[in-house]
């Protein structure tokens, strides 16, 4: 456990009055749509990230509905330089458009400080195409997205 006397201020996210929103939680708050919602099942095949010895499945997948009904669809694509495309069924749902959030940054180690600009933000997402219960959505490479369903 961590008391406010053993960190290191380099690294803490609050600096007199003043805060910076850290890319953690952005990834937190754009997550937060499936707290207290019903998880849905998702099947996911795709690709894998390698490197060295090391492999992961290069994207991430969970789906939740709230309680108005309304279907999130959070994403993340974990390789550092691919971009991935997903398809996603939406069995038994009607689509008929969406709205999302993205959050990227040109380089890997991106990090929001104090008296910079904000390097890493969510964004409004646009890049997705709904036909009838499918969702296609381009995911750049190390990003996350959220989409909520109409």
């Amino acid at each position: 456990m961590y008391t406010a006397n053993s960190l290191n201020t380099s690294d803490n996210a609050f600096k007199d009055d003043q805060i910076v929103l850290t890319p953690t939680y952005h990834v937190f708050r754009m997550y937060s749509v499936h707290q207290d919602a019903v998880l849905l099942p998702v099947e996911l095949r795709g690709q894998y990230y390698t490197n060295g010895a090391d492999s992961i499945p290069a994207l991430s997948v969970s789906a939740s509905r709230d309680k108005e009904g309304k279907i999130h669809v959070s994403m993340a694509n974990l390789h550092p330089t691919k971009a991935q495309t997903l398809r996603c069924e939406l069995k038994g749902a009607t689509c008929s458009g969406f709205s999302g959030e993205i959050i990227t940054a040109t380089a890997m180690n991106a990090y929001n400080d104090f008296g910079k600009p904000p390097a890493v933000i969510i964004r409004p997402y646009t890049d997705a195409q709904i036909a009838g219960g499918t969702v296609t959505i381009a995911l750049p490479a190390k990003s996350v997205v959220t989409l909520e369903v109409d």
